[in-house]
């Protein structure tokens, strides 16, 4: 068989040679660990795939919370949970030699963080046997500053989903929806912004 090059007229020659250069461009990209990659290489349409199975999962998602019942939504609630470092089984199980009556006293002295998704307990007692001298005030609703604003934001969330949704949820968009790549990606880089220039948004 004649050589390849022996049935290439003049006209020919010069796009061979971009379809040789586009190959070799091909082969280098398809190997590029950029989640951009373009779409004629094989991880950019794996990419694609990957893209269109998520957004098709959100969708999905976003349907299933627009339409879920509130007794549905109470009983995600219940099972979220976000933080629990000292709860009432860790103080029952400090308090395992105290007799009911001793066990009781002490009780009284603890106090639920009202944080809905926090199930920490707190003294509100500086007598109590497990951080004696150290309480907070008996006033007090949350363990720390920071369930006060989780707090606060769940039922802010719960407001806006109560317009978006046949029923709302005090739970964050985590919770219930999938977060893509790209929107981890922005986050993080909002979340890099504002601590690089905390400054400029101190009161």
């Amino acid at each position: 068989m004649a050589d390849l090059d022996e049935w290439l007229t003049a006209a020919d020659r010069p796009h061979m040679e971009r379809h040789d250069h586009e190959s070799d461009d091909l082969t280098a990209k398809t190997n590029m660990p950029d989640h951009k990659a373009p779409i004629s290489t094989i991880e950019g349409a794996g990419n694609l795939l990957a893209f269109n199975a998520e957004q098709l999962m959100r969708q999905y998602e976003a349907e299933q919370a627009r339409t879920r019942s509130a007794a549905e939504w109470r009983r995600l609630e219940k099972w979220h949970i976000e933080r629990e470092e000292f709860t009432i089984i860790d103080l029952a199980h400090r308090l395992r030699d105290f007799d009911r009556e001793e066990y009781r006293a002490e009780r009284k002295k603890w106090r639920r963080c009202q944080h809905r998704f926090c199930r920490n307990i707190y003294p509100v007692d500086s007598t109590n046997c497990v951080v004696p001298g150290w309480s907070k005030r008996k006033d007090s609703r949350y363990c720390t500053n920071a369930c006060r604003v989780a707090a606060r934001d769940a039922q802010r969330e719960y407001e806006r989903t109560a317009q978006i949704y046949e029923n709302g949820t005090y739970l964050p968009v985590y919770a219930y929806r999938t977060i893509t790549e790209d929107q981890k990606e922005r986050n993080k880089k909002d979340s890099e912004f504002i601590s690089e220039n905390i400054e400029n948004y101190a009161p």
